[in-house]
Parts: C-alpha cells; sequence; structure tokens
C-alpha cells in the first residue's frame, strides 16, 4: 500500500509539473496508433464483480507466464503488474509485454483497469482509445471554469471563446487572490481577446482515451491542493460535451476527468486533455494554481467510486 501511496503522488506531482510547467505546445504523433476505437463497451455486472474479486499484489516479484487469449482478466492484471514491479526505477517506462497485457485486460475487462494498482502503474502509459467520431467536426464554442485554492493563490477563471472555429472571441473574468499575480491581489486578470483557432480545435481531438466507468465521482488523495475543472465543448453540429474532474486531486493538475456521453460515462486514462488546457493556459497567458505545499495518502479505489455497492467503504 505505501508503493500504491507514493504512485499517486507521483501521478500528481509529476503529472503536475510535466503539463503546467512546459511551455511548449503539445506536440502530435503524425499518426497516433490507438488500440481501439470509442466507444469500449461498457463493463456487464459479471465483470463488475469479477473486478471486485480479483486480489493483486503490486509488490509481486515473479511475473507468471499468461496467455493472453485464454489467460483471465486477473490473471492478466497479476502479470501486468508483475512485470512493473521488475523495472529498473520509476522513470522506466512499461515494456511491450506490459502494454501488450494491459490493452488485453482493458479488452476483456474495462473495470478492472479501474483498480487502483493497475490504475496507478499505467495511466497514461499507452495510446489506447480514439477520441469520438464527432470530434472530427470543428469546436465552434468553449466554456471554462476552473477555480483553485491550496496553501498560497486563489484562483477563479470563468472564460468563453466564441467563433472557435473561425476568428475566436475570447471572454470572461479571471481573478487570483493572493499575490502571486503580476497586477493588484483580486483584481481581475486582463484576458486576450483572441487566441489562435487551433488551440481551441485541439480539445476534440484530446478527447482520447476515454474508458467506460460506471458513475462519475470524486477521488481526493491530496491536502491543500484542490483544482476544480469543467470544460464545456460546443461541435458544429450542436454536440455538447463537458469534460470535469469533479474537484478529483489526484492526477496532475486535477482529475482523473470524466465526460458523460450519449448518457453513458468515461474516464480518461491519459494526460491528452490537461495538455491541451496546458496550450490554452499558455495562449491566453493565465497561470495554473500553486501551492506553497502539500501531500497524499490514502484516497479511494476508482473502481470501487465508479461502481460503488450498497454498504460497501470502498
Amino acid at each position: 500500500m505505501k508503493r500504491l501511496s507514493v504512485l499517486c503522488l507521483l501521478l500528481v506531482v509529476v503529472g503536475s509539473a510535466a503539463i503546467a510547467q512546459d511551455k511548449t505546445p503539445t506536440p502530435e504523433p503524425e499518426t497516433p496508433q490507438f488500440a481501439f476505437e470509442f466507444p469500449l463497451a461498457h463493463s456487464t455486472a459479471e465483470q463488475i464483480e469479477a473486478a471486485y474479486a480479483c486480489e493483486l499484489d503490486p509488490e509481486a516479484a515473479e511475473a507468471p507466464d499468461v496467455d493472453l487469449e485464454s489467460a483471465t482478466a486477473c490473471e492478466i492484471a497479476a502479470a501486468a503488474l508483475a512485470l512493473a514491479h521488475g523495472r529498473e526505477g520509476d522513470e522506466e517506462p512499461p515494456s511491450e509485454d506490459e502494454i501488450a497485457l494491459f490493452t488485453r485486460l482493458l479488452e476483456l475487462n474495462p473495470a478492472l483497469t479501474l483498480h487502483l494498482p493497475i490504475l496507478a502503474t499505467y495511466y497514461d502509459a499507452a495510446e489506447l482509445v480514439d477520441a469520438p467520431d464527432f470530434t472530427h467536426q470543428p469546436v465552434v464554442a468553449m466554456h471554462l471554469t476552473y477555480t483553485f485554492t491550496g496553501l498560497g493563490p486563489s484562483n477563479n477563471y470563468d472564460v468563453t471563446i466564441t467563433s472557435a472555429d473561425d476568428e475566436p472571441v475570447v471572454s470572461g473574468t479571471v481573478t487570483i487572490e493572493g499575490g502571486y499575480s503580476d497586477e493588484t491581489p483580486g483584481a481581475p486578470v486582463s484576458l486576450p481577446d483572441s487566441v489562435d483557432s487551433a488551440v481551441v480545435q485541439a480539445f476534440g481531438a484530446a478527447l482520447t482515451d476515454l474508458v467506460p466507468i460506471g458513475q462519475q465521482f470524486s477521488t481526493i488523495p491530496c491536502w491543500d491542493y484542490y483544482p476544480d475543472w469543467s470544460v464545456e465543448l460546443t461541435f458544429e453540429d450542436g454536440t455538447v460535451v463537458t469534460m470535469a474532474n469533479n474537484a478529483s486531486n489526484a492526477v496532475g493538475i486535477g482529475g482523473p476527468w470524466q465526460v458523460e456521453i450519449d448518457g453513458l460515462n468515461y474516464m480518461q486514462y491519459s494526460y491528452r486533455f490537461p495538455k491541451a488546457i496546458r496550450d490554452l493556459f499558455h495562449a491566453l497567458r493565465l497561470p495554473f494554481g500553486e501551492t506553497a505545499a502539500m501531500g497524499c495518502g490514502g484516497g479511494s479505489d476508482p473502481l470501487f467510486d465508479s461502481y460503488p455497492r450498497t454498504g460497501d467503504n470502498g
């Protein structure tokens, strides 16, 4: 359990550093090779029960031999974690064998990929699920809200971008309380009148790696670090989707991110959407919230949060 707490803290600290501090626009691969098309089927009641029953040991040192075609999802998950345990350090990326096991696990039982040992090990490890078909059309409008509190300044942003597929028009209010702003603390921070349309259009392509979940949830394992996000995207045909972290702070600048599409819920299993936000904030000259100190520990299991059972405390 100690290793899981460390991994979760790394997801926050490393993810935040990579997203918030890097000012370089996100490079996109020429031809992303996603393992699956959207949408993946949601887990059945039988699969959810199997995920609950699967006991995983992140400290297992020996990887069992498994056949990808005949092994159960739990056996594949155990083999993947054993291979991960054999890495030389936290900075070593997953091997091709690990990725093969993990993608097979996602195919067999998406619910099990939400189990904290798996999530903490394989979050943002591979290109999993292509973006929905409706993202192939332009984004015509965006509405973003962001609040942040911690040990230091507090941020309160409400930004709207219209005509996003032509000559974007930026409006809204941005306030930073606490003295880190170059302007008077507590006074509204000025926004540019416009932004490059490509920065907004990138949000459609960033709706990748959406893994099925039961219900949306909030997980807050960290203290003195409280981001809350909502990003509403309107597409050319009128489709509207809202990505939100539901005040969760387990991942990067806030997350995991969740969305409802066609009445079903999904969680993003990567940093793709936060990186699009990073590029937008750079273009708008907006800072992310900062805290002088923070810590993480404990926390709930997203599997249990997403598929709660009556009387279960996770």
